[in-house]
């Protein structure tokens, strides 16, 4: 099938974020470029069905070394670090 530059970048990316969580204990790196592709192409807002290191009381033992780590902000250097509702155990009220 033939894509265009925004539809292979957001499929290349979600394949990292998939092969991360199932062969990896390390964060997958995503760019806001890639998040927007991802949001625009598939739908999916990450922001949206990801929940943000800050609102977590507890993670899923075992599941909280794997998770989205991207860049936001002006300077780049201020990464959200995103899990998915299955790796939380608690989130705050």
């Amino acid at each position: 099938m033939k894509l265009n530059k925004q539809e292979r970048e957001a499929l290349e990316a979600m394949q990292r974020i998939c092969t991360t969580y199932l062969e990896s204990d390390q964060p997958v790196e995503i760019s806001g470029k890639e998040a927007t592709a991802i949001r625009q192409v598939l739908g999916i807002d990450l922001d949206q069905v990801c929940i943000k290191k800050g609102s977590i009381l507890e993670c899923v033992r075992g599941k909280d070394d794997v998770f989205i780590r991207r860049a936001h902000g002006v300077p780049k250097d201020i990464p959200k670090k995103l899990h998915f509702i299955f790796q939380v155990k608690q989130r705050k009220a």
